[in-house]
């Protein structure tokens, strides 16, 4: 199915003319001619990739405005930002608020199609790489049952319910993002941040800790002080 595109400019010529670029190019064409029928239509169905002009006269929101909004309510959704009367510091500005690129009008259509062809791309490699993802969580454990490992383990549970700190290291491949108390997610799935009591940390990165020494072994727990 070709791609859904949104585009959100309050001059009908310009509605017009991109959307006679894009559908004789084959892709499914929405227009809005201001920030209600922007959020009306993305209401109805969450459009693939969305092109939004930065000034929309006659509307509450700017096309900043509603590119914050996209980044609320659909965050993997791709946003070209648009303009014929932007600077280099509106380009910068719709970049750092999450938008894919800017363009400025009138169009050059050969760039314009490129670039269309590389926001979709792209928004389809970060949607394969989120199922990846999850799916690389799921019945995630370690591998083993040596000495080494059954230690590990019982460690890991027996800290888990205090109060303790754990640095969990090892060389990369070694299973420490796969540590985790019997009835917890692996720290890898969970998404640690820096204040958890439970970190993963590569053989590189504990040579900055001086709490502890850590093993060249196989993944292994070490209490560190507070």
């Amino acid at each position: 199915m070709s791609a859904d595109i949104l585009i959100v400019d309050d001059e009908a010529d310009i509605r017009m003319l991109l959307s006679g670029i894009l559908e004789d190019e084959g892709y499914r064409v929405r227009t809005a001619h201001g920030d209600a029928e922007a959020r009306r239509q993305v209401g109805l169905a969450r459009p693939d990739l969305i092109f939004q002009d930065i000034w929309l006269q006659g509307s509450t929101a700017d096309g900043i405005g509603l590119l914050e909004e996209y980044a609320q309510n659909i965050p993997n959704t791709p946003v070209v930002m648009m303009s014929g009367h932007g600077t280099i510091e509106t380009a910068v500005r719709a970049i750092k608020q999450g938008a894919y690129d800017f363009v400025e009008k009138p169009f050059n259509t050969d760039r314009l199609l490129i670039l269309i062809q590389r926001a979709l791309e792209t928004s389809a490699l970060k949607a394969e790489n989120a199922v990846l993802r999850q799916k690389a969580g799921e019945d995630t454990d370690l591998v083993g049952g040596s000495q080494v490992i059954q230690t590990l383990r019982q460690t890991v549970d027996r800290v888990a319910p205090t109060n303790s700190r754990l640095m969990i290291s090892g060389p990369p491949g070694s299973g420490q993002g796969l540590a985790r108390p019997h009835d917890a997610q692996p720290l890898t799935a969970r998404g640690c941040s820096r204040s958890s009591r439970f970190r993963a940390l590569s053989s590189m990165a504990r040579k900055a800790l001086p709490c502890c020494l850590a093993t060249p072994a196989p993944a292994s727990a070490h209490r560190c002080p507070a």
